[in-house]
């Protein structure tokens, strides 16, 4: 009998992401990165230059979040 040294998911975990896909998601900083292809500090540049999509701050001065579809305006226009 032979043991696993990986960690084992606790029950009723599914693999993969559970939040919902569509224009109402609402996306992190580094999930933002990922899709567009440039690094944080890029995007936090574009922030700062008022060039980048339109975001949300959770809690007023929390982390930033922006919503698919502003992501998607912000890319058809070709300022990523």
């Amino acid at each position: 009998m032979t043991t696993s040294t990986r960690p084992r998911k606790p029950p009723g975990i599914t693999a993969g992401p559970s939040r919902p896909r569509g224009a109402d998601e609402w996306l992190t900083v580094d999930e933002v990165c990922r899709i567009v292809k440039i690094g944080r500090r890029t995007f936090e540049r574009y922030l700062s230059r008022g060039a980048g999509p339109r975001i949300k701050r959770m809690g007023g001065n929390g982390s930033i979040r922006i919503r698919r579809d502003w992501l998607d305006e912000w890319m058809e226009e070709g300022t990523a």
